[in-house]
């Protein structure tokens, strides 16, 4: 017995069938499945995912930006951020309609060859605004969040 403030508790002690042996299952698990190996190798190819992943990459690359200007990263740290948007641009598939700039935005993009993607450039900016002007018109606006100054 314990006594917690002038209450009296008591303590008991439950115990519960022993064994020696680990249990046995009675029976095995089946596992069966419906999809196949081309289910999972659909790509979404709607304009509202195609605008969600821009999103994404703009987001890394403004921000990469803004870092590297506080400095807050460096050369290294920058290159490696504005490489990653460059492979994701050049991923989002080719939407088929509607008629659209996602194609030119990543063909534009496999031609820079070795030279570094300069997100400054303005064939690239042009690209962008058109991209943005693509989204809002399907209804998909291109959203940006900033870590540096709001």
């Amino acid at each position: 017995m314990l006594t917690l403030g002038g209450t009296m508790l008591t303590a008991i002690a439950l115990t519960g069938c022993a064994t020696t042996s680990a249990p046995s299952r009675s029976s095995t698990p089946t596992v069966s499945s419906t999809a196949s190996a081309e289910d999972a190798l659909e790509v979404d190819t709607s304009m509202s995912a195609a605008c969600g992943q821009l999103s994404a990459l703009l987001t890394v690359q403004e921000n990469a930006r803004a870092d590297k200007a506080a400095g807050v990263i460096g050369d290294e740290a920058y290159r490696a951020q504005l490489d990653a948007v460059q492979f994701g641009v050049e991923q989002i598939p080719t939407i088929p309609e509607p008629q659209n700039s996602f194609g030119n935005a990543g063909a534009y993009l496999s031609s820079l060859g070795d030279t570094a993607f300069d997100p400054g450039a303005t064939e690239w900016g042009e690209l962008v605004d058109r991209l943005g002007a693509e989204c809002q018109a399907s209804e998909s606006p291109v959203g940006i969040s900033r870590t540096q100054g709001g």
